[in-house]
């Protein structure tokens, strides 16, 4: 092998630790936004208005079965839901 090859080798291998380390810096700047924006977005009410499900079948079908058991669950975890049967 000749001189220019092996130069040719470590100037690729000096590319990719330099592309390592932006990666790196890139994935710790993601992460520290990400972490100073989560106080700001956990902040927020939601939902601050109840919650409208349209159910596009007649009434007693199994979808509407399907919805208020639903329904019925998210209202046991949260406050503020509404569903109805119209």
């Amino acid at each position: 092998m000749g001189a220019s090859y092996e130069r040719m080798l470590k100037s690729q291998e000096t590319v990719m630790k330099k592309m390592h380390w932006m990666q790196a810096r890139n994935r710790f700047v993601a992460l520290l936004v990400a972490g100073l924006a989560a106080p700001a977005v956990m902040a927020q009410g939601f939902p601050s208005k109840p919650i409208r499900i349209v159910v596009p079948f007649g009434p007693g079908s199994a979808m509407i079965l399907a919805v208020l058991a639903e329904s019925s669950f998210i209202r046991f975890i949260s406050s503020g839901f509404n569903s109805s049967c119209s």
